[in-house]
């Protein structure tokens, strides 16, 4: 048995992957998977992978949740930038600036 999976990671990464024999016949519960990249992309994934200390499935696993969370994730502003929206729309606390440089000086970053 074969499955076809078409991934696209928040707008930045495209996979697809071949999932075989989905019968999880070894003692860890973990399938072996195919994945068809383009050659560009792979030499990312490693490069990415070499530069975290990380293993190229872990950041394929961590870009699974990822994937999750974009898509079913909570994107409910929290209380302090509720407050922020409200004070910009009622036009409070507001920073004039000349350019970035300034409006970075004003704000201390």
């Amino acid at each position: 048995m074969f499955l076809f999976a078409h991934l696209h990671i928040c707008g930045t990464m495209e996979i697809v992957i071949i999932l075989g024999d989905l019968l999880m016949n070894n003692k860890n519960g973990l399938s072996r998977i195919s994945i068809d990249i383009p050659k560009i992309q792979h030499k990312k994934l490693k490069r990415l992978a070499a530069e975290l200390g990380v293993s190229m499935r872990q950041i394929v696993l961590e870009a699974l949740e990822l994937v999750e969370e974009c898509k079913y994730g909570n994107h409910e502003p929290n209380e302090e930038t509720i407050k922020a929206i409200e004070e910009v729309k009622a036009r409070k606390k507001l920073i004039k600036a000349e350019n970035a440089e300034d409006l970075f000086e004003k704000l201390g970053i």
